[in-house]
């Protein structure tokens, strides 16, 4: 027998290898596949060098040159839902696939909950016996680590969902394809490219790594992984070896979108993890080169790991925080988790929640209901504590009708006690006889812990804990009041303030100085002075529209000389904000230059220590306020009329990944169009919170480091454009705006909560 030689053979094979004398094609392209509907189609192969290959499917007819390396693609227009098509390749040879449907595509990815087949799942031989359902399809991803990536990977090619093959498919993705074809009425295809027992980094691609800066450790070795052993064998627990072997592969076949259940061998990590799921998931967004590619995951069950009961809610909390990814949705499985076995079988729930999320997100289906309670906020409400939840949908409720379990609440000491919690219209307040003076709370915060808040649809609610998150020392908004003090002729901007504690504030074409007791005069006047920020020598940096430049100040007010210049083809219009970028001694800045909605020409620069001007970012509907996190690896900013708050990732100075939305902020329902809905300034307060200045709310609101709304605080009756904390403690907000009677005006909110202040350490 030579079998074993030959599969041998097969299992080491790669792009140089295929030396055809007729047209070969990737395993992923065969009979019985699914092609992703309404999205152009590359098909690819191999043939002898120089041979024109013609495509032909669906009444389109594409033809391609081989090249050197004997590589052929060839792109067919979008095809609709539907199917079976007949596509012909003719080469060297003529290459016939049969039986070819159009519809939604899937990777199917993780470790062994994910591997999981749907004849170790819920009721197996009822599965199968019902399990006849043609237009549904699956490939199976042979466990293939490679030290490069490889341009194919064996297979046994795609199969026709039916009571015979069932039984091998991935159950979680077969669970969600059941109910995504229920209710799409499509062709729905998977590919299961999963591995029992991997941890998450072999499946991340290099430039996955290069666009989260907390991974910078591991981006600097990339070079050295993956490497053979002594006999010629990749681990497949080292960083890249999975991407190589068993997703590369893959490219460029078109998918809708991605599924990903895997963290048990991360297990102990924490918030790393996290840093590691966005790396995956811009990883593969930049491989298939789609931004926002869907990316739907499993939050793990409770299980009884052993050891520190509070490293698996540590995991939970990272694949929360997850959330704030633009375009991912979470499946919470607290509710059908068996603590006595990693592997729950109940994959059917699973897969329909997974299926809910895409419905409600990818598929636009706003009536569906696709997410249990997740925590927004709380409030400290003397000696209990109130918890706000997003997606209460019909109300929140105790699955088993018994009282609500799992919630623990913590006082000035810091130790947590079992707490009693009772559900009050859309939110939670939870209290203990021995607790006083509560400052946080926890909610299934145990590795076996299986709680029962949910929703009014029985979908359950995340584990989560408050501690370390200063949003409870945020006064309520009804206890703060706005005080006023002064005001000026022109509507008010760039409130700022230097090392001595004097702030600044813009208005018309002047800039105004003031102390923190109201007392002002005139510091400047330039032309149309607007954000502003102070160096470390004294010298004043001011974003200036009329000069259409960031002007450099001395100490005195006079000009020194402009500080920004056009660059990259695009002069500079109307500078409106700026943030510094204290250890690398440049600043960013926006430039909205009169851009809008219909009109999105607004961009985003940054000038570096040597005084050259880079474009960050443009296409944008008027970004305003700007501001870096205090570690440098992310760049916030308000695109007002979007009315949302943008981030990137720094991935040095001047250089960042691709825009994401961070937060979408209240709308004021009014029929003046989106200048009623617009914000403006931002800051950070020492939490991580952001405070914005909402021009059409006339409010300050906050927003955690996640981008949910934790609070709102009037403005006076001001139309709010700027905020900066400032005092002697740095506890009190200053607001700018204009009031109703076309004045500017200065307010202050004393908050109580120290602000972050990024001010250069002042020259000696």
């Amino acid at each position: 027998m030579r079998w074993p030689i030959l599969v041998s053979l097969l299992l080491t094979i790669g792009v140089g290898d295929f030396l055809p004398a007729a047209v070969k094609l990737p395993s992923v392209i065969g009979s019985r596949m699914v092609l992703q509907r309404d999205q152009s189609v590359p098909i690819w192969g191999w043939d002898d060098p120089g041979t024109e290959v013609t495509v032909s499917l669906a009444g389109q007819k594409v033809s391609a040159t081989a090249a050197a390396d004997g590589k052929w693609l060839v792109r067919l227009s979008a095809l609709q839902a539907g199917g079976p098509h007949q596509m012909v390749i003719q080469g060297t040879n003529r290459v016939t696939v049969e039986d070819i449907l159009v519809g939604e595509v899937w990777l199917c990815s993780g470790q062994s909950n994910m591997e999981w087949t749907v004849s170790r799942s819920l009721n197996p031989q009822q599965e199968i016996a019902s399990g006849n359902h043609p237009r549904i399809r699956h490939i199976k991803i042979p466990h293939r680590p490679a030290d490069a990536p490889q341009d194919n990977v064996p297979s046994g090619g795609w199969q026709e969902c039916t009571s015979k093959t069932v039984g091998a498919f991935t159950g979680v993705g077969y669970f969600f394809a059941r109910h995504l074809q229920g209710e799409l009425e499509v062709p729905v295809g998977l590919i299961g490219s999963n591995w029992g027992g991997t941890r998450i980094e072999p499946w991340i691609p290099p430039v996955g790594f290069q666009q989260v800066p907390a991974l910078q450790s591991i981006t600097d070795k990339l070079a050295e992984f993956p490497s053979k052993n002594a006999a010629g064998q990749v681990d497949p627990q080292t960083p890249l070896a999975l991407y190589n072997g068993m997703i590369h592969p893959l490219l460029p076949f078109p998918i809708r979108g991605a599924l990903w259940y895997q963290g048990e061998s991360n297990n102990g990590e924490g918030m790393l993890y996290h840093e590691k799921m966005k790396a995956l998931i811009a990883g593969w967004r930049s491989l298939w080169k789609n931004p926002e590619l869907p990316f739907l995951f499993v939050q793990l069950a409770p299980y009884r790991y052993g050891g520190d009961p509070t490293k698996l809610p540590g995991i939970w909390e990272a694949q929360l925080e997850t959330l704030s990814v633009p375009g991912t949705g979470m499946a919470v499985t607290t509710d059908i988790g068996n603590v006595r076995d990693i592997h729950p079988r109940n994959k059917q729930e699973v897969g329909r929640r997974l299926a809910l999320w895409a419905l409600a997100d990818t598929y636009g289906q706003p009536e569906t209901i696709f997410s249990g309670p997740l925590y927004r906020s709380m409030r400290i409400e003397a000696n209990r504590i109130r918890v706000f939840f997003d997606y209460t949908a019909e109300g929140l409720k105790s699955r088993d009708d018994q009282p609500l379990s799992g919630f623990q609440i913590a006082g000035s000491d810091g130790a947590f006690v079992t707490a009693t919690a009772a559900i009050d219209g859309e939110t939670v307040v939870v209290s203990a006889e021995s607790i006083t003076d509560p400052i946080a709370v926890r909610f299934g915060w145990h590795q076996e812990s299986e709680p029962n808040l949910s929703n009014g649809v029985g979908l359950p609610a995340s584990p989560f804990r408050t501690e370390g998150d200063d949003r409870g020392k945020l006064p309520a908004p009804n206890v703060v009041a706005t005080e006023q003090l002064f005001t000026v002729a022109e509507y008010c901007e760039g409130v700022v303030f230097d090392h001595a504690g004097f702030g600044y504030i813009s208005h018309g074409e002047t800039i105004t100085r003031f102390s923190v007791d109201g007392k002002h005069d005139v510091w400047a006047k330039t032309g149309a002075p607007n954000g502003h920020k102070v160096l470390a020598d004294g010298t004043h940096l001011v974003c200036d529209a009329s000069h259409h430049a960031v002007l450099h100040l001395a100490a005195d007010g006079s000009l020194l000389k402009p500080a920004s210049q056009a660059c990259g083809g695009v002069s500079l219009r109307g500078p409106n904000d700026l943030s510094l970028d204290v250890p690398h001694g440049g600043f960013y800045f926006t430039d909205p230059g009169g851009s809008n909605l219909e009109n999105p020409i607004g961009t985003i620069h940054y000038v570096d220590r040597a005084g050259v001007t880079h474009l960050i970012d443009g296409g944008l509907a008027y970004p305003n306020g700007i501001v870096v996190r205090p570690d440098g690896r992310s760049l916030l900013v308000a695109e007002s009329q979007k009315n949302r708050i943008l981030i990137y990732d720094v991935l040095s100075p001047g250089k960042v990944g691709p825009r994401r939305v961070f937060a979408r902020l209240p709308n004021k329902d009014v029929d003046r169009g989106q200048i009623d809905n617009q914000p403006d300034g931002i800051c950070l307060d020492a939490a991580g919170n952001l405070f914005v200045a909402h021009y059409g709310m006339q409010q300050v609101q906050v927003l955690n480091r996640r981008g949910r709304l934790i609070a709102r605080y009037a403005g006076g009756n001001l139309t709010t454009s700027n905020v900066a904390f400032g005092g002697p403690q740095m506890d009190h907000v200053f607001v700018t705006g204009a009031l109703k009677e076309g004045r500017g005006g200065l307010f202050r909110i004393p908050l109580g909560a120290p602000g972050l202040v990024i001010l250069p350490e002042k020259s000696r």
